[in-house]
């Protein structure tokens, strides 16, 4: 009973009726997956929305943290354009200032400190328009005993409204006079 013939005997006929089992399960239908338990279904659900919220709160607070370095970045920006305008307008370089006041009103329209720096550099170039008319008028005033022509139009000149002059005539020769002869200004071909 137990020998190798009896072995041989009892493997036969097991594999036939796995092989026929087998054969018999796969033409019949598919294999289907037992249905989980409840449990398992509210976990899983439970496990999804865990990382669904998880993954919008790094994206909210990404957001937060972009928008924070960005404001920092920004005021750091403000910060160095007014400190570059009050540079220029303590070197009196008012060219300079008012580029980059113009440059610093367009970003931050609203800001105080734009306001006072503003009210600084007008104060400033209306100083420089005075100081610029004071010292034309002193040369007008030097100029005018020694005999000499009026000199170019200034700058601030153009500045204020069109006066209403006659058109000058051809200039008279002017006569050289000690002073200018010993200033070297005679005009060539001048009478002495």
């Amino acid at each position: 009973m137990f020998g190798a013939g009896g072995a041989r005997a009892t493997l036969g006929p097991e594999r036939a009726t796995s092989d026929q089992m087998d054969s018999e399960v796969w033409a019949a239908a598919p294999p289907t997956l037992a249905k989980p338990p409840p449990a398992i279904l509210k976990r899983a659900a439970t496990c999804k929305v865990a990382a669904l919220l998880l993954w919008v709160l790094a994206l909210v607070l990404g957001v937060i943290y972009w928008k924070q370095q960005n404001e920092a970045a920004r005021v750091r920006d403000v910060t160095a354009k007014v400190a570059q305008v009050q540079g220029a307008l303590r070197r009196g370089d008012l060219a300079a200032a008012e580029r980059a006041l113009a440059a610093l009103a367009a970003a931050q329209p609203g800001r105080p400190d734009v306001r006072e720096l503003q009210v600084e550099l007008d104060r400033r170039m209306r100083e420089q328009v005075a100081r610029r008319e004071q010292q034309r008028d002193a040369i007008e005033n030097a100029t005018q005993p020694l005999g000499l022509a009026e000199p170019a139009v200034s700058p601030v000149r153009a500045l204020r409204p069109a006066e209403t002059e006659a058109p000058a005539a051809a200039a008279p020769v002017q006569k050289c006079n000690d002073a200018l002869a010993a200033l070297a200004l005679c005009p060539a071909g001048g009478e002495r």
